[in-house]
Protein backbone atom coordinates (compact mmCIF):
# COMPACT_ATOMS: atom_id res chain seq x y z
CA UNK A 1 0.00 0.00 0.00
CA UNK A 2 1.22 3.51 -0.80
CA UNK A 3 2.04 6.09 1.85
CA UNK A 4 -0.34 9.04 1.40
CA UNK A 5 1.11 11.51 3.92
CA UNK A 6 1.21 14.99 2.37
CA UNK A 7 2.13 16.86 5.55
CA UNK A 8 5.47 15.25 6.47
CA UNK A 9 7.12 17.10 9.34
CA UNK A 10 4.10 19.30 10.11
CA UNK A 11 2.78 18.82 13.63
CA UNK A 12 -0.99 18.87 13.99
CA UNK A 13 -2.74 20.95 16.63
CA UNK A 14 -4.87 19.15 19.21
CA UNK A 15 -7.99 20.30 17.37
CA UNK A 16 -6.65 18.95 14.06
CA UNK A 17 -5.75 15.65 15.71
CA UNK A 18 -9.34 15.31 16.94
CA UNK A 19 -10.59 15.83 13.37
CA UNK A 20 -8.47 13.06 11.82
CA UNK A 21 -10.63 10.09 10.88
CA UNK A 22 -9.71 6.83 12.54
CA UNK A 23 -10.37 3.97 10.15
CA UNK A 24 -12.32 1.21 11.90
CA UNK A 25 -10.77 -2.25 11.63
CA UNK A 26 -13.90 -3.38 9.78
CA UNK A 27 -13.26 -0.88 6.94
CA UNK A 28 -11.88 -2.46 3.79
CA UNK A 29 -10.01 0.06 1.63
CA UNK A 30 -11.20 -0.12 -1.96
CA UNK A 31 -9.04 0.18 -5.07
CA UNK A 32 -10.98 3.36 -5.89
CA UNK A 33 -9.97 4.94 -2.57
CA UNK A 34 -6.33 4.06 -3.24
CA UNK A 35 -6.51 5.44 -6.79
CA UNK A 36 -8.08 8.75 -5.70
CA UNK A 37 -5.65 9.20 -2.79
CA UNK A 38 -2.77 8.53 -5.17
CA UNK A 39 -3.98 11.16 -7.64
CA UNK A 40 -4.33 13.74 -4.87
CA UNK A 41 -0.84 13.05 -3.54
CA UNK A 42 0.79 12.94 -6.99
CA UNK A 43 -0.67 16.34 -7.92
CA UNK A 44 -0.53 18.06 -4.51
CA UNK A 45 2.39 20.37 -5.35
CA UNK A 46 1.56 20.88 -9.05
CA UNK A 47 0.06 24.38 -9.30
CA UNK A 48 -1.82 23.49 -12.50
CA UNK A 49 -3.29 20.22 -11.22
CA UNK A 50 -3.54 20.80 -7.48
CA UNK A 51 -6.85 19.63 -6.11
CA UNK A 52 -8.19 22.21 -3.67
CA UNK A 53 -11.72 20.90 -3.24
CA UNK A 54 -12.92 17.34 -2.87
CA UNK A 55 -16.58 16.31 -2.76
CA UNK A 56 -17.08 13.28 -0.55
CA UNK A 57 -20.25 11.21 -0.86
CA UNK A 58 -21.54 8.78 1.69
CA UNK A 59 -24.04 8.02 4.39
CA UNK A 60 -24.19 10.06 7.58
CA UNK A 61 -21.58 8.79 10.02
CA UNK A 62 -19.47 7.15 7.31
CA UNK A 63 -16.36 9.27 8.01
CA UNK A 64 -16.55 12.02 5.39
CA UNK A 65 -15.38 14.71 7.80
Amino acid sequence: MRDFVITNGRPFTKLEQQMIWRKPQSHQTSQEEIRIAGEIKDNWLDTELKISNILLEGDAGSGKT
